[in-house]
């Protein structure tokens, strides 16, 4: 009986609250409705033919505000007066001035603001009396630089021509050099041959140049080049010492001979005088 009077009790309200539910979601629906007909109302409405910002306002897809709009290529229109008096600079007598150099006469701008004033003159003058050249000056810097680049031309062109001269010597200097290198490249080539050969005749096989078997024959082969030089300069030294002596002797004895030639010439005068 107990749950039997539960489950009674949940159908009951169940029951109750499914309508409260229903009601709920029909008045929330009609709400959104009607917000959403009263904020694109403004766009279905048709505006009248006459109303040209109304238009424009329909035409403005970017969403960009209207200075910012009116810079755009298509539009190309200078800023409306409400907006230059909520930004001060666009007041400006420069400002002015680019108006009326981007957009002309369509801007609005009154030339005649555009001319500087007499203290703008005077701080003008004076600053290009102070900080820029004056006309002489300029004509006499141009002057200068035509001067200079004439010499530098005639310089460049003089190089040239002395360059060209020796070009026969340096073409015949490049293709001795290029063939140093080529012979040089040959011979190395031929000496890597050469110690394939070695090795393959030292291992009775083919062997791999980075092998360190390769490399430990080559150390062997290095060390006994060196006892061979070593061995030949002491050889060439020593043929050299014994040159030196032999003919030091021989400079010796024919000292010796023509001490006694002169003796002997001597005597014979002495004699010659006595009688």
């Amino acid at each position: 009986m107990a749950d039997k009077a539960v489950l009674c009790r949940v159908f009951l309200r169940k029951c109750m609250i499914s309508p409260l539910i229903r009601a709920s979601y029909r008045s929330a629906r009609c709400s959104t409705s009607h917000v959403y007909t009263s904020q694109y109302a403004q766009y279905s409405s048709v505006p009248e033919e006459g109303d040209t910002d109304e238009i424009d306002r329909l035409r403005n897809v970017s969403r960009l505000p209207d200075y910012l709009r009116r810079r755009m290529a298509h539009i190309q229109e200078p800023a409306r007066p409400s907006v230059e008096q909520r930004f001060p600079h666009l007041l400006s007598p420069n400002h002015d001035r680019w108006t009326y150099g981007k957009y002309g006469r369509k801007s609005g701008v009154n030339p005649s603001k555009m001319w500087p004033s007499k203290e703008e003159l005077q701080e003008i003058m004076g600053d290009e009396a102070e900080f820029e050249m004056t006309l002489q000056e300029m004509w006499a810097k141009i002057e200068a630089d035509k001067t200079e680049q004439t010499k530098m031309r005639q310089d460049k062109e003089e190089r040239v021509v002395k360059q060209m001269k020796k070009m026969p010597v340096l073409l015949e200097e490049l293709q001795g050099k290029l063939k140093k290198a080529e012979e040089a490249e040959k011979a190395q080539e031929e000496k890597r041959r050469s110690m394939m050969n070695e090795a393959r005749d030292y291992f009775g096989f083919d062997i791999d140049p980075r092998d360190p078997r390769f490399i430990h024959m080559q150390e062997l082969k290095a060390e006994e080049e060196k006892l061979a030089k070593r061995k030949r300069k002491k050889e060439d030294k020593q043929s050299r010492l014994m040159a030196m002596l032999s003919g030091s002797g021989k400079d010796s004895k024919a000292g010796k001979a023509k001490n006694k030639a002169g003796e002997s010439a001597a005597e014979t005068t002495e004699t010659d005088s006595k009688k």
